[in-house]
């Protein structure tokens, strides 16, 4: 009896099956990184330019394999399947990484097993609730669609697993761009592909960029972001922004959370500087807006990244003393609202 014999009576057929598969998907992703490294010289991780991406929601480790298999099956089609990393296990951090992959796609997929998932830390509803939610939430704003895949005859134990279960089914938002299928994973690796095609003979030209001449004003938009908290002394920013003939955005802090989050996409999409007022919120807030700030072309911009300026007002620590950045302008405003500090800003926007 030789040596291999009997490695494959001790691991088994299905054991090597597995084996070669690992190793065809580690050949695949060491052949899509030389691409990378020889396309950019320089650059190995995606970036936000990325074309044709999907997002492939996580799953339970009852689907783990069905995941890669459709995995596998986006990436030898060419596209680019996010997300790329393991998510954030606290639901705010959490919902930032998908909300900016989202971004991202046109479409994204999610697989609805018999294990509930884990709840992220300050969360209520599951991880995989979670992902479908902000999938909904992108979808809103069109050209995305959504697709749900339950495989056929799933037995449920877990009664938090079927409440899932039924409440998808129930759910009216199920309606135009999104589908709920119960099928064999063939089937949904089939519908994937019909998706992603009919989504690539729709897609429009990229449209031209727009001066603010051509688009009947010479007025630039200034987004003035500032913390809730502070709302109350932004006034004299506002007046002055203003005579000096800028069209200046607000934040807005009541409505529905999609609807709120929507309308800072949109700011961050069609502004041309960014003024931030770094008050009452802590230095954690400010990096999450400039990250904001970084990811906008994810939102659909199509202009360059907008001039960024940050004024220090009280209350007035150490911390906000010794912040620095190359990412913007910091214009110390201890004393309240000065106007030559901000001449730079104004002057770069109108120029």
């Amino acid at each position: 009896m030789t040596s291999g014999t009997v490695r494959n009576e001790v691991f088994g057929p299905d054991a090597q099956r597995d084996f070669w598969i690992r190793l065809d998907d580690l050949a695949h992703d060491i052949c899509c990184l030389l691409e990378m490294v020889e396309a950019s010289g320089t650059a190995v991780v995606p970036t936000d330019d990325a074309q044709e991406a999907v997002f492939l929601a996580e799953t339970t480790f009852d689907l783990r394999e069905q995941r890669e298999v459709i995995k596998r099956d986006l990436q030898q089609h060419g596209y680019t399947v996010l997300p790329c990393n393991a998510l954030p296990q606290v639901e705010s951090e959490l919902k930032e990484v998908v909300r900016a992959n989202l971004a991202q796609c046109r479409m994204s997929i999610h697989l609805f097993g018999k294990n509930f998932s884990l709840v992220p830390e300050g969360g209520m509803k599951s991880l995989l609730e979670v992902q479908n939610e902000l999938a909904i939430e992108r979808g809103s704003r069109g050209d995305f669609s959504r697709l749900l895949w339950i495989p056929l005859g799933l037995q449920v134990e877990d009664e938090r697993q079927r409440r899932v279960i039924d409440d998808l089914r129930m759910d009216q938002r199920i309606q135009k761009g999104a589908d709920l299928l119960e099928t064999f994973l063939e089937d949904l690796k089939t519908e994937i592909q019909a998706r992603l095609k009919a989504a690539q003979k729709a897609m429009p030209a990229p449209p031209e960029p727009i001066s603010l001449m051509a688009a009947g004003s010479d007025h630039a938009r200034l987004y003035l972001i500032y913390d809730q908290r502070d709302a109350e002394i932004t006034s004299p920013w506002e007046d002055f922004l203003f005579e000096q003939e800028l069209e200046v955005i607000r934040p807005v802090f009541k409505g529905d959370e999609a609807e709120v989050r929507e309308y800072h996409e949109e700011n961050l999409r069609i502004c041309d500087g960014v003024l931030i007022l770094f008050g009452s919120a802590n230095e954690c807030w400010l990096r999450r807006k400039l990250r904001e700030l970084q990811k906008s072309r994810g939102y659909g911009r199509t202009k360059p990244i907008p001039a960024v300026a940050i004024s220090l007002v009280p209350p007035r620590t150490t911390d906000k003393e010794r912040f620095r950045t190359h990412e913007a302008l910091v214009i110390p405003q201890w004393d309240g609202f000065s106007p030559e500090p901000l001449q730079p800003l104004i002057s770069r926007l109108k120029g």
